[in-house]
């Protein structure tokens, strides 16, 4: 069994814009958490010629064995710089993927495979 959500937020007053996806799945040996968020900030920016820096990455994953839980967080956060009606703006991201997943059974990951000598 598979659910999805759409879910996207616009707010022109503060300037943002937000569209996180959300996807449960469940079959025989877990059930799957995926959330995908996609937010962005525009200001307005005075520079002349902006530095872009690169964006940053932040990755957390986490085990716990007696819930039976794996959690994996990809974080990436970064600026790029657009022009619009003579004007420069500066955009502010951040893109997130969090993944969980509930395994039903005490054993929760897949056993290596083993290789056999000749």
């Amino acid at each position: 069994m598979q659910k999805l959500m759409i879910k996207k937020i616009s707010d022109p007053k503060r300037k943002t814009k937000a569209i996180t996806i959300t996807q449960k799945t469940q079959d025989k040996e877990s059930f799957t958490f995926v959330k995908k968020s996609f937010l962005y900030k525009v200001r307005k920016t005075s520079q002349i010629s902006p530095k872009v820096d690169a964006p940053q990455i932040f990755i957390r994953k986490f085990f716990d064995t007696k819930r039976g839980v794996e959690s994996f967080r990809l974080q990436v956060r970064g600026c790029f710089y657009i022009n619009h009606n003579r004007m420069l703006l500066r955009v502010n991201f951040t893109h997130t993927l969090n993944i969980q997943i509930l395994w039903k059974s005490k054993v929760f990951s897949p056993k290596k495979p083993v290789m056999l000598a000749d």
